[in-house]
């Protein structure tokens, strides 16, 4: 284990030693926030950054607009797309899980997924073409807006 470490990982253990208690928990709240930040950011990429994932909400979009299009090819599409979603969104989620206590407070982009595609399917249920667009137009119009701003304001300094 000990010849693992770099002369910057000795350094930094060196260092956190030599700090009095408070000072170590102001370190260790500090590295817990910037933890949680990367996160979050990596979190908000890898699905919202996600090309694949937006360009197939746009496809689908299309194949609304398509009549030769059939609603069983739309719920297949939309599967795919719900697939790849989650599959993101818990392969960053489980990357941090064991490191961060408050990851379920972190919900926020996975409620986006989970209402989104829940009214896609209730839409795809219906039948209905243009009951189906215009849930994906709105799935994608909080999905533009997340991608924007990416939520950064609800996490204060601690």
């Amino acid at each position: 284990m000990l010849s693992e470490l770099t002369t910057q990982e000795i350094t930094l253990v060196n260092h956190f030693n030599l700090l009095q208690p408070q000072a170590r928990r102001e370190v260790l709240d500090y590295l817990h926030y910037t933890l949680f930040k990367q996160y979050q950011q990596e979190l908000y990429s890898s699905v919202l950054g996600n090309p694949l994932i937006y360009n197939g909400l746009l496809q689908l979009l299309h194949m609304c607009e398509r009549e030769e299009t059939s609603i069983e090819q739309i719920n297949r599409k939309c599967n795919i797309l719900k697939f790849m979603f989650y599959d993101n969104y818990e392969r960053v989620h489980l990357k941090y899980v064991d490191l961060l206590s408050e990851i379920h407070a972190e919900s926020t982009l996975f409620d986006l997924g989970r209402l989104g595609f829940e009214h896609l399917h209730i839409a795809i249920s219906s039948n209905r073409k243009d009951l189906i667009g215009f849930e994906i137009r709105e799935f994608l119009q909080f999905f533009k807006k997340f991608a924007n701003q990416g939520d950064r304001g609800r996490i204060l300094a601690v």
